[in-house]
């Protein structure tokens, strides 16, 4: 398959490219959510959303780049849904994220704030480029740096105790 042809694939090429890029779009919508089940879900959409919408693709060459966006935007979905739920069930909801599957790291991870946890998770779990990541989250490419900066300063600071993190 040569790149000029991907805004037009087929059924079986699209799927191609989404089983190369489903980790990669789990681990973004986890990142986010953190939630296996709303993880899964917001994928799920997030394809359904990008085969319907696959004739607005402009460049074939940021596929991945795209998927991801709608990835993330579904992901943002479901978190203004969670928002809107009435009384304690916005706690119930983040208490139900957290599964027995689980290493240290993901916990301190998840101890970042959102904007800092998914720059950390798009650059070095799905190997983003700073520019990936930019046009992921619609910001400049310096907002990104600085993100990824201080994410990595606030995760020496959890990793060396100088936060109480329990």
């Amino acid at each position: 398959m040569t790149l000029e042809g991907i805004a037009t694939m087929d059924t079986e090429t699209f799927c191609d490219k989404i089983r190369e890029y489903k980790k990669l779009l789990y681990v973004t919508a986890w990142s986010v959510l953190q939630n296996e089940h709303e993880a899964e879900d917001a994928v799920s959409a997030a394809v359904l959303s990008a085969y319907e919408h696959l004739s607005s693709l402009k460049k074939p060459e940021s596929f991945k780049a795209w998927i991801v966006t709608i990835t993330k935007n579904e992901a943002l979905k479901i978190i203004r849904k969670r928002m809107t739920l009435p009384g304690n069930d916005i706690v119930e909801a983040v208490m139900e994220s957290y599964t027995e599957s689980y290493d240290e790291f993901s916990d301190i991870l998840a101890s970042l704030p959102e904007e800092f946890r998914v720059v950390v998770v798009l650059f070095y779990y799905d190997e983003l480029s700073i520019k990936e990541i930019s046009k992921v989250l619609s910001v400049p490419i310096g907002t990104v740096k600085s993100r990824l900066s201080r994410a990595k300063s606030m995760l020496k600071n959890i990793l060396e105790g100088g936060k109480d993190n329990g």
